[in-house]
């Protein structure tokens, strides 16, 4: 999963997004849908974690900006 790690948040959104429109369209295998369906999790694992790593930075520059 480093490789996930060095993606930027807009790419890993991408990436989900790539997959939602997957699996709206009509030619979805089964096998495929397993794997896709772990590989969104994944991604979504993913930016979970940046969105809490932004929101820490955020955090720590409020408080060093309001002493």
């Amino acid at each position: 999963m480093a490789k996930q790690d060095a993606k930027s948040y807009q790419e890993t959104r991408q990436e989900l997004d790539d997959l939602m429109v997957w699996f709206e369209s009509d030619d979805v295998d089964l096998d495929q849908a397993l794997e896709k369906y772990e590989q969104g999790m994944e991604l979504i694992q993913q930016l979970q974690k940046q969105l809490v790593q932004a929101e820490n930075k955020v955090t720590k520059l409020k408080q060093k900006f309001s002493e």
